[in-house]
């Protein structure tokens, strides 16, 4: 424990992880608060929206599983709470049962078109407190510790 201590208390990119971690929560939390569900469900609820826009048959629960890069029981998790709000409807096919897609309810729809309101609305007051400048600073400052960070990974993994 205390080789953990003494990690944390050297580590600059320790506190700079703290920070963003802290700062992911609260952003994850915006979409959270209309909806009233997890960081989970709201990024299956988006996909589920999003590909409905391009195939009214719906999403299929492996396509869930493989987009959001999560467990097939995960989405069925997420699936279940969203279905227990009246967001989305599960259809299973007579001809495969294993075959089940899920499509967004009206109410689903509706859900996600106030949460986009929210989310716009707080977007306009932070961009409106930070300006534009100091956010466009921030964005490429981010994309340059984002390629430094893969980069870096990236040449560690090829020595191992």
């Amino acid at each position: 424990m205390q080789k953990l201590e003494e990690c944390k208390k050297g580590s600059e990119f320790f506190k700079f992880i703290v920070i963003m971690k802290k700062f992911h929560i609260l952003t994850s939390s915006f979409h959270s608060l209309p909806l009233n569900v997890s960081h989970t469900d709201f990024h299956t609820m988006s996909y589920i929206v999003k590909s409905a826009e391009e195939n009214p048959n719906g999403a299929s629960m492996g396509d869930l599983a493989r987009e959001l890069q999560i467990s097939p029981p995960a989405v069925s998790r997420a699936i279940s709470s969203l279905e227990n709000r009246g967001y989305v409807k599960r259809t299973t096919d007579i001809n495969n049962r294993r075959s089940v897609t899920v499509t967004p309810t009206i109410e689903g729809i509706t859900a996600m078109n106030e949460d986009r309101k929210f989310f716009e609305k707080i977007t306009k007051k932070i961009s409106a407190e930070m300006g534009e400048e100091k956010l466009n600073e921030l964005e490429a400052l981010l994309k340059q510790l984002y390629q430094t960070v893969n980069d870096t990974i990236k040449e560690e993994l090829s020595h191992i």
